[in-house]
């Protein structure tokens, strides 16, 4: 079981991909809590690659959503190709948002991939606990 699509990092991109990623939790069991925090995780996650991955691009590139479950378990991952995890002195953001996705998911992994892009990785069991 997977999904994965590509939007492009832009403001309105954010709610289309955590509509489709708690769609694809709730399909395959999450409890409703756990479609909550997917919700959640992935807005951050997404509001992150829009405020920060590609703002020395001429134009904004994309953010790559993938989710698979296996044995009980949701795996989603958020990717971009933009500048990767560093400080924005300038940053509009409240810089909550990693701490927020790891409050949200049982493990958070994030691969800065720098200059290639940063990759947040997230895991959420679907039963509930």
């Amino acid at each position: 079981m997977r999904y994965e699509d590509v939007h492009p990092a832009r403001a309105e991109s954010i709610a289309p991909i955590r509509s489709s990623l708690a769609a694809f939790a709730a399909a395959h069991g999450a409890a409703p809590e756990t479609v909550e925090a997917v919700e959640l995780a992935v807005s951050e996650a997404a509001t992150n690659v829009v405020m920060h991955a590609y703002i020395e691009a001429p134009q904004p590139g994309d953010i790559h959503v993938e989710a698979t479950v296996d044995d009980g378990v949701l795996y989603v991952a958020v990717e971009d190709t933009g500048r990767g995890v560093r400080p924005r002195p300038d940053s509009p953001g409240l810089g909550v948002g990693m701490m927020l996705m790891a409050q949200s998911c049982e493990e958070l992994v994030v691969t800065d991939r720098d200059p290639a892009g940063a990759l947040i990785r997230m895991r959420f069991s679907l039963a509930p606990e």
